[in-house]
């Protein structure tokens, strides 16, 4: 980062809010915080509860994406993400 303007990526693998055994979400965000303590995510979930939003944007999750969604949401979400 060179020019001072922050990188813009996406993990092209796929991390599920929960998965025994294996890396979710939150241990994903949680390892990229590491890296950028101001990385800004959004997790999309086809958990709705109203316990799974709380606890995700405890985790710091900017945004919370019920599945299915429509893309309208998902760039709502990432405007406000990114703002």
């Amino acid at each position: 980062m060179t020019n001072g303007s922050p990188p813009l990526f996406c993990l092209s693998e796929r991390f599920d809010y929960t998965v025994p055994g294996k890396w979710n979400a939150v241990e994903v965000l949680r390892e990229l915080k590491k890296v950028d303590p101001v990385v800004k995510a959004i997790l999309a979930t086809g958990y709705g509860q109203t316990e799974t939003v709380v606890l995700a944007k405890q985790e710091g999750f900017k945004e919370v994406l019920i599945k299915p969604y429509e893309v309208e949401k998902l760039l709502r979400a990432l405007k406000a993400s990114l703002s």
